[in-house]
């Protein structure tokens, strides 16, 4: 006959094997088998590993305790994983009770979060859905994300309610854009011109979040906050469930040249978490040459001399075969990567 365990410290947070003190057990908290005979505590001793022992001070339970453990500290340090973490569970994750949850069609995106909060932990599908998922069961780390507006029943109601340190925000932000963003390219179809188009957008119910996620973003990025409302009578698929008459959308939104200055702000060199799907269509955005970046500067000068003497914006961009547009910011001198 054999019954499960748990032995811990006195004095650690929850029995939890991340002491807030810094000392005592190497392996607090892990279930270990006891064959009836041995003493729980010369078990105790021989299994596990002390920095500095106390029998006094030693805790010992019969039942399953902590199967996965939970590297609360991946919230606590408050760096920039912490952050990004947090803007991931504020638009894929929820909270009820002690059990945080985050949802996602990108496996590997939920693979590397799992791997920063409890690396030995199972990821699961969803019974006939494309959509895997990952939970935990950590009161303090659903405590931090609350701490900041990640409550549970968020969807209309979301906001920060602390302050984002300025080094992590692009982090946070990045996070949110994973989760409720996209990174797309478009064909632009105007006035018989067709051209791609880059855009970046985060969208949300909640219309406090998207006005605190626009303040954060350098005002350069010309990101653009707009309303969607939605059909009154349209029946709309939200992650395979049928929903009537959602709320409004609220969404950021940036194209092209500055998008791809968003883009390169959000996935610096050396960040630590992304989701590979958007950070490969970030690296293609990146790399996207407009049509206005293509005139040497005799074709940019030639437009303009063309323009003082009368040849329309719209003859220009037929003759140049590109848009009105980029016309008009060339002969104006706005814009023009060589001049």
């Amino acid at each position: 006959m054999a019954v499960r365990f748990w032995v811990c410290h006195v004095g650690q947070d929850n029995l939890c094997s991340y002491p807030s003190d810094g000392a005592s057990l190497t392996l607090t908290g892990t279930p270990l088998i006891h064959q009836v005979g041995v003493s729980l505590v010369q078990l105790a001793i021989e299994r596990l590993t002390f920095s500095s022992f106390n029998p006094d001070h030693l805790l010992i339970g019969v039942g399953s305790g902590r199967k996965y453990q939970v590297h609360r500290e991946a919230f606590l340090r408050e760096d920039a994983v912490s952050f990004y973490l947090l803007g991931a569970y504020m638009t894929d994750g929820c909270i009820y009770g002690s059990q945080t949850l985050i949802s996602s069609k990108d496996d590997d995106w939920l693979m590397q979060i799992r791997d920063h909060i409890s690396p030995d932990k199972p990821i699961h599908k969803d019974k006939g859905r494309n959509l895997y998922n990952f939970r935990f069961n950590d009161t303090t780390s659903s405590n931090w994300l609350i701490s900041y507006g990640c409550t549970p029943r968020k969807s209309l109601t979301l906001s920060l309610t602390k302050e984002i340190p300025s080094e992590y925000i692009r982090d946070f932000v990045r996070g949110m854009i994973d989760g409720d963003g996209s990174v797309c390219f478009f064909d632009y179809h105007n006035r018989g011109y067709d051209r791609t188009r880059v855009s970046v957008y985060l969208c949300s119910a909640s219309e406090a979040i998207i006005d605190q996620v626009k303040e954060m973003i350098p005002s350069e990025f010309r990101v653009h906050k707009y309303t969607k409302m939605n059909k009154p009578d349209k029946i709309y698929m939200i992650r395979d469930h049928v929903v009537k008459n959602p709320a409004p959308q609220y969404i950021l939104q940036s194209y092209n040249s500055n998008a791809q200055q968003l883009l390169q702000w959000l996935y610096y060199p050396g960040h630590v978490l992304s989701l590979p799907r958007k950070y490969e269509k970030a690296q293609q955005a990146i790399a996207h040459q407009f049509a206005y970046s293509y005139f040497s500067d005799a074709d940019v000068k030639e437009m303009r001399r063309l323009h003082t003497t009368g040849v329309s914006q719209k003859k220009l961009a037929r003759m140049y075969d590109t848009s009105q547009s980029v016309v008009s910011l060339i002969v104006r001198n706005l814009t023009h990567q060589n001049c």
